[in-house]
């Protein structure tokens, strides 16, 4: 959203969007979270709920900075995914994992 520039995300306009992004994400979370087995955690699953909270606050936040109009959310959906992997990781590497 920043589109490269690191002093654009301390924007107003730069806030606005994350801001519509995240709290999409947050109302999709918990929809997931209502409906899914918690008696379970893995990494599997935090990845994915990420990855389509993610693609879909993303999708309603703002037009694709680059065409075609999926590519852009879709890679920030992998990025995301690919954080949550190795907080995962480095959570049960340091033992903060319960």
């Amino acid at each position: 959203m920043a589109r490269g520039n690191v002093f654009a995300a301390f924007s107003v306009d730069h806030v606005i969007l994350a801001t519509v992004c995240g709290t999409v994400g947050a109302m999709v979370t918990v929809v997931l979270l209502l409906q899914m087995d918690r008696t379970t955690n893995s990494v599997g699953r935090q990845a994915t709920i990420v990855a389509v909270v993610t693609l879909i606050g993303d999708v309603f936040a703002h037009p694709s900075h680059f065409p075609p109009q999926w590519a852009e959310p879709l890679v920030t959906a992998a990025v995301s995914a690919g954080i949550a992997v190795a907080l995962w990781y480095g959570k049960r590497w340091t033992g903060f994992a319960y």
